[in-house]
């Protein structure tokens, strides 16, 4: 299996989300406590930050799994194309013993 820049397996979705999921977490517990306002309203900032980056890596995952799908698509449909190419030629060839 590939992995990533960080070192992570491309599709180990709970170390890919983990950190920012504690992150988010904690800022939306701070915003929640009735903190004062300033202080709420960094938590509500920082909430949001990670909120985006979870969005961004969730969309570089499916961005990849689009592409793979893709290279299966077209490996399948080549599979199915040489298939059909050796049946035709196998019919063919029968069809030919048949004629007098």
């Amino acid at each position: 299996m590939e992995n990533t820049t960080d070192d992570q397996p491309h599709w180990d979705v709970h170390a890919k989300l983990e950190d920012p999921m504690g992150v988010l977490a904690i800022a939306l517990g701070q915003w929640e406590d009735g903190r004062p306002p300033p202080f709420a309203r960094r938590a509500a900032n920082t909430a949001m930050d990670e909120i985006d980056r979870m969005l961004a890596t969730l969309h570089q995952m499916r961005s990849r799994l689009v592409g793979e799908i893709r290279a299966a698509d077209d490996a399948t449909a080549a599979r199915t194309d040489a298939l059909l190419a050796a049946t035709d030629t196998l019919i063919g060839g029968i069809k030919g013993q048949d004629t007098p």
